[in-house]
């Protein structure tokens, strides 16, 4: 598989390759550089980390194939797929993950970057995909007592999801639920207020 990925990347063997921390689906996500210093970020599973997330790196490279060209969206540039291990290697994009909790510049940011990816995503380019059945309207439209009732539910999904044993493959998903429910918690106490 990683002359493959070297193949789909370009630029000779694959030097470097750093794991990704952060995630919480199982296999690999790394940001790979070749010796002729071509990026990339691969993510890559088996039906031996988790059943499910081959097929779900599949969709999820179907769609990115289907986005239009933005500087706030990843270039899908090939795939790999033996039947068992599918690999989904992407243009690398500079950044790093948000702090938890979000900064107010990191908030700002990805407002900004999510309204550009609207701007250029609408009319929907994906087939089959609905934007709107994930998300109705934005933040800002939303009457303050919805909004304080939905991250209810939100906190108390994270606690309770974090308190169960990790699924198969996905060892890390209940600390990112458990982190995520001690910053949607203290959204909610600060809105309680």
């Amino acid at each position: 598989m990683r002359h493959a990925v070297a193949q789909i990347v370009g630029g000779g063997p694959i030097v470097s390759a750093v794991s990704q921390p952060g995630g919480f689906s199982p296999g690999t996500a790394d940001r790979l550089r070749t010796a002729e210093g071509r990026r990339a970020f691969v993510k890559a599973a088996s039906p031996a980390q988790n059943e499910h997330t081959p097929g779900i790196h599949r969709t999820e490279a179907r769609v990115v194939a289907g986005l239009p060209a933005s500087p706030h969206l990843p270039r899908l540039l090939g795939t790999y797929d033996d039947g068992e291990w599918v690999a989904a290697v992407y243009a690398d994009i500079e950044g790093a993950p948000p702090a938890i909790p979000w900064r107010v510049r990191e908030i700002e940011a990805t407002a900004a970057a999510l309204t550009a990816i609207a701007e250029c995503c609408t009319p929907n380019p994906v087939p089959g995909l609905r934007p709107e059945d994930v998300v109705g309207r934005y933040l800002a439209e939303v009457e303050p007592d919805r909004l304080t009732a939905a991250l209810a539910g939100l906190s108390g999904y994270f606690v309770d999801a974090a308190r169960n044993p990790p699924p198969r493959g996905l060892p890390t998903v209940r600390a990112f639920q458990a982190a995520h429910g001690v910053s949607t918690l203290r959204w909610l106490r600060r809105r309680l207020r």
